[in-house]
């Protein structure tokens, strides 16, 4: 049986996830050409800012370009910083701005820092509740979140570190495990 997502065997044991459906396909090939782009690159314009926006979500906003790059910048700044405090108002200034949320501004840091911040989603939260006792609820659209996500981003890098693998094939690996769950759940109801 082929399966989705995390796939040991296919890889020998290296722990890479493997992508078997059109979708995922779509969706990693447009991620890795984010990331070739931009990882590392310190500054990114508004074109790359909707390009990220726009793999994380497709609910169309409008936009204050001048306001959205300068607040973009300062926040690269501050996520650079060694300083974790630094880091979280890095969070809060994406966050602040119209139309963005965490797991959003989570993409952003992702694309330009790969090997620092990891990108949230809810299926990841779930996987995070699991190895830690969180809140059920990841509260998107409050103060907590912010403090939510850095929980969230230790236990990731915990993981990460323990396993030798990558930020993202962690991530990605609790996300497709609870999105084939959903998939079960809804076949056997």
């Amino acid at each position: 049986i082929e399966r989705e997502g995390w796939d040991e065997a296919n890889r020998g044991g290296t722990g890479e996830y493997v992508v078997n459906n059109k979708k995922d396909k779509k969706l990693e090939k447009q991620y890795n050409l984010l990331i070739k782009k931009l990882e590392n690159r310190r500054k990114i314009n508004f074109q790359d800012f909707l390009q990220i926006r726009n793999f994380k979500s497709q609910v169309p906003i409008g936009f204050d370009k001048k306001k959205i790059e300068t607040t973009i910048q300062i926040a690269l700044k501050l996520a650079n910083s060694g300083n974790k405090e630094d880091n979280k108002l890095a969070l809060k200034k994406l966050y602040s701005l119209t139309g963005i949320d965490i797991p959003i501004a989570s993409t952003i840091l992702h694309f330009v820092y790969p090997n620092k911040y990891a990108i949230l989603d809810r299926y990841c939260w779930r996987e995070a509740r699991e190895h830690k006792k969180l809140s059920a609820s990841f509260g998107y659209k409050s103060e907590s979140a912010i403090n939510n996500y850095f929980i969230y981003l230790d236990i990731i890098r915990s993981e990460s570190k323990k396993s030798h693998k990558s930020l993202r094939d962690i991530e990605y690996s609790w996300f497709v495990k609870w999105r084939n769950k959903k998939k079960v759940l809804k076949w056997l109801f």
